[in-house]
């Protein structure tokens, strides 16, 4: 492990300990299980689905074991039980690293229900997970409390020294696997051949990585969660869209890049414009904003770049108040990042129970509150020639004749644009973009 980041752990541990126990007293609950999850077997097979640790889990111990608990009493050192089974059919989990295991009391179990014997029943026992057997040894009632959890995601939002850390590691390795992968499309590399040359300088397998890359060309970048891989590339080469993240101790990077082989014309104005915009929005990344009016004035600024490209001749707010916007930009501008993607809390209102609802006819934004300070969030405004978004504004007289058609028929080709970062809410100024600083890092590296 970095040594730098696990400086932060023990402090870590300290302020997720400090955010838990006066939730479990509100709850009137003496301890808290966090089980990490068990692996899964297919149907009728005796394979299992890859395994990815439970996030609650992964909050208190940085390594993704299946079949171990935390167990946490407020006032005493938590307790790890510790999965290690005597296995010669597969390699068994590493030792607890000395890095973070002196911040828990360790029990090594061979077995993946001994953790049972050491946890007594309790009818104020509140237990975290989704590993079936769970059911077996405790009532519903017990297991993923609904409030508790509320309040555990609000606490989740709010990144410690330690988190910050992991999430500028895992920009790093998402980084050089960026550069490797626009340097093999630059020299003609396949889809599938890039996704290769992402995997190796990230130093990840596919099941390390923290969701499916997308490795699109062409108009393969108008599917938004495109997973095709083509193993040859295409005849004629017109865009590159790459979203790639990477994993450092369970935290994720998620990054999305868009390049083209183009040197002038129409495509290449509007990923400069996207550029421009994307930086801008950046930039009201602010503690207290909200993310939905920023959501919102994406929506405006691109609805400002089809206009002044001529591919939309209608004044930018009707665009958006028509919902023409939607045909070109239909995603949400991005969303929470931690320990999961889409990390939890997006739309938690800060009363228990309570969700603050998208705006209307923004189906897909994934982020509706303020900012606060010391959380993190993606960026990513998008900009897309999708004819299954775009055929039923031909339906609508009033817009149809405002739309080049033309223009949008000769960008097809190209899918779209997507231009995403990781991004810091500081409690002044502007804000901390962890995917920028990874990209100047290593150019200065190489530079050097």
């Amino acid at each position: 492990m970095t040594n730098h980041v696990m400086q932060s752990f023990s402090e870590h541990i300290q302020q997720v300990k400090a955010a838990v126990d006066p939730l479990l007293e509100r709850y009137h609950y003496e301890a808290l299980m966090v089980h990490s999850g068990a692996p899964v077997f297919r149907f009728m097979d005796d394979l299992e689905y890859p395994f990815k640790v439970n996030p609650h889990f992964n909050w208190w111990v940085p390594t993704a074991v299946p079949n171990s608990v935390v167990l946490y009493r407020p006032g005493e050192k938590p307790h790890l039980f510790y999965f290690q089974p005597v296995d010669y059919w597969h390699l068994p989990p590493a030792p607890p690293d000395e890095a973070w295991a002196n911040e828990f009391n360790i029990t090594l179990i061979r077995k993946g229900d001994e953790w049972r014997e050491h946890v007594v029943d309790a009818a104020n026992l509140a237990v975290l997970g989704n590993a079936p057997r769970l059911a077996v040894h405790f009532t519903q009632a017990a297991i993923n409390p609904t409030a508790l959890i509320h309040e555990i995601d609000l606490c989740r939002i709010r990144k410690t020294e330690y988190e910050k850390r992991c999430l500028v590691e895992a920009n790093i390795r998402a980084a050089r696997g960026h550069n490797a992968a626009a340097s093999a499309y630059a020299a003609g590399a396949s889809e599938f051949e890039t996704h290769l040359a992402y995997l190796q300088a990230t130093s990840h397998s596919e099941q390390q990585l923290p969701y499916g890359n997308i490795i699109a060309q062409n108009e393969h970048g108008g599917v938004l969660h495109y997973h095709g891989l083509d193993r040859t590339p295409p005849a004629q080469r017109h865009s590159f869209l790459i979203d790639a993240g990477a994993e450092f101790q369970g935290y994720a990077a998620d990054i999305t890049r868009t390049y083209t082989p183009d040197t002038d014309g129409v495509f290449c104005d509007l990923l400069a414009a996207m550029e421009t915009a994307q930086l801008d929005l950046v930039d009201g990344v602010r503690a207290g904003a909200s993310y939905v009016d920023l959501h919102l004035k994406a929506h405006r600024v691109i609805s400002r770049i089809l206009r002044d490209a001529d591919i939309v001749r209608m004044n930018p707010d009707d665009m958006v108040d028509q919902r023409v916007s939607n045909a070109f930009y239909p995603h949400g501008l991005g969303h929470y990042l931690g320990l999961q993607v889409h990390d939890v809390g997006g739309h938690l209102s800060d009363e228990v129970g309570n969700k603050i609802e998208r705006p209307e006819g923004h189906p897909y934004l994934r982020l509706t509150r303020s900012l606060a300070v010391d959380s993190v969030v993606t960026i990513e405004p998008g900009l897309y020639f999708i004819p299954q978004l775009l055929e039923p504004l031909k339906a609508r007289p009033e817009v149809n004749s405002a739309i080049n058609w033309s223009l949008v028929e000769s960008l097809q080709p190209y899918g779209g644009i997507r231009i995403e970062d990781d991004v810091l809410v500081l409690a002044e100024g502007a804000p901390r973009n962890f995917s920028r600083e990874a990209f100047s890092q290593l150019a200065q590296a190489q530079a050097a």
